[in-house]
């Protein structure tokens, strides 16, 4: 395991719990970041980097300053940090890809995986890998799917290439899912390096975590887990224990909290069960879901406020 759940657990429940003042979405953010680089953050100085993220011009912290904030604290040089995403961000805003949280978040990525002379080249294919799943899925493409195009534009696949596996790995599990649903575990299936996918082995998963009690709300976590093991009874059962503790730590309390509480869970062991090579795909997925849970906390501020 790259990560002992006995410690994980606790540690992100500490984080989601220091960062109260913050809202919702942002709390989940900060927590799996701080608690995947085994540090408790300190909000006061996570409040205080996000204003300087808030001050930087355009669209850039589109809500979502904290978890930009978070990342960039954990860097020898915050400030600096925060400067390369801005870089990263102002290189990747240009159509078809437009101002959001889900843009801040591949900023965020680009800037820590690639070397600052790179940022145009990789920006443009993942633009490319854009818009070929535009071209197959043109009504369901959107910027949900930033994030996925910039994670396949850091492999050494080729643009038909990618999207051809893409739409291959979404038709084959097209059956079991939504659109958006059956195209983010193809995103994730497809940079995981399984291009060619077993069906049986996503649904063997789906089922066990079924009978474990465990709702699925976020295709993408499922995919994630098909990747780092294929013992579906010990990944179910477990991610229904750490759901459980989560549970009992009070993170996401009330009646409503159970299916986004099975997500965290099932973000976690994947996090404890990747090996290096997978680690930066969970930290990926995780923050993309982050973004949309931050579009969605905008649109009903939006709706309650008209």
């Amino acid at each position: 395991m790259a990560a002992d759940l006995s410690a994980l657990v606790p540690l992100f429940a500490q984080n989601i719990h220091a960062g109260r003042r913050l809202g919702d979405a942002c709390r989940r953010g900060t927590a799996f970041i701080g608690s995947s680089h085994d540090v408790v953050l300190d909000v006061d100085a996570l409040k205080d980097l996000a204003k300087k993220v808030r001050k930087e011009s355009g669209g850039f912290a589109s809500g979502i300053d904290p978890v930009i904030a978070a990342q960039a604290v954990l860097s020898t040089d915050p400030v600096r940090a925060v400067h390369l995403m801005k870089v990263a961000w102002d290189v990747l805003k240009v159509k078809p890809f437009t101002t959001s949280p889900h843009l801040s978040m591949a900023a965020v990525l680009l800037a820590e995986r690639v070397g600052l002379d790179d940022f145009g080249l990789v920006a443009q294919r993942a633009r490319d890998f854009f818009m070929a799943q535009r071209a197959d899925h043109s009504f369901i493409t959107s910027a949900d799917d930033f994030v996925p195009s910039l994670l396949m534009a850091m492999t050494p696949m080729e643009v038909p290439t990618g999207a051809m596996a893409t739409e291959s790995v979404y038709k084959t599990v097209k059956p079991w899912f939504t659109y958006n649903g059956a195209q983010a575990l193809a995103q994730v299936l497809v940079v995981g390096g399984a291009h060619e996918f077993d069906p049986g082995r996503l649904v063997a998963l789906r089922n066990a975590l079924g009978r474990a009690g465990v709702k699925v709300g976020e295709p993408s976590l499922l995919g994630l887990l098909v990747l780092v093991s294929s013992d579906h009874e010990w990944l179910s059962t477990t991610v229904a224990r750490v759901a459980d503790e989560l549970d009992a730590a009070k993170v996401l309390p009330g009646r409503f909290s159970k299916t986004p509480r099975h997500a965290l869970a099932m973000a976690l062991v994947a996090l404890a069960v990747a090996d290096d090579a997978l680690t930066p795909l969970v930290h990926a997925v995780v923050l993309n879901i982050v973004a949309r849970l931050v579009v969605e906390e905008q649109a009903a501020a939006s709706s309650a406020a008209m």
